[in-house]
């Protein structure tokens, strides 16, 4: 109600489908589908971290994408697998880092160069010989990264 005690006017076709994009994206977390957009036909069941069903509802058509097997592709449900894809990237190795463990990482800005990093409180403490520094480990800018210590035969 305003101040005046009038009803406010709700636009009944915009709540409508509020409703209906909430409800949906309810039962697409119950059945474990993803989509791209609340109005789009075409669903994303993983079955794997590198492996989804693209599933297009209208028809009942579906094809089985493989990481990195969309990017350039402009197949069947291959623009619904690349989103799928780009808004779940896989996880990296030093994603799982432990506190103790020594990484050599590379950052995106040097590419060429490792820097020995030291897993402490969720991050890696680092020193590129310039500065001092910490990433943490799902930083976007750490493009490769390897366990030096412990070796996997101490773990």
């Amino acid at each position: 109600m305003d101040q005046l005690g009038r009803r406010a006017k709700v636009d009944t076709s915009t709540a409508h489908e509020a409703r209906i994009e909430f409800y949906q994206h309810l039962r697409d977390e119950e059945l474990g589908r993803w989509r791209e957009k609340p109005d789009d036909d075409f669903v994303a069941i993983p079955l794997s971290e590198h492996e989804v069903i693209v599933l297009n509802e209208r028809t009942g058509g579906s094809i089985t994408w493989v990481r990195g097997a969309a990017e350039q592709s402009t197949s069947f449900g291959a623009a619904t697998a690349r989103a799928y894809f780009e808004a779940h990237p896989a996880r990296k190795p030093w994603h799982d880092a432990v506190d103790g463990e020594l990484w050599l990482i590379r950052f995106s800005d040097y590419p060429n160069t490792d820097v020995s990093a030291l897993a402490k409180n969720g991050t890696f403490v680092y020193n590129d010989h310039c500065c001092d520094g910490w990433a943490d480990f799902d930083d976007d800018t750490i493009i490769a990264g390897r366990r030096i210590w412990p070796e996997k035969s101490d773990a």
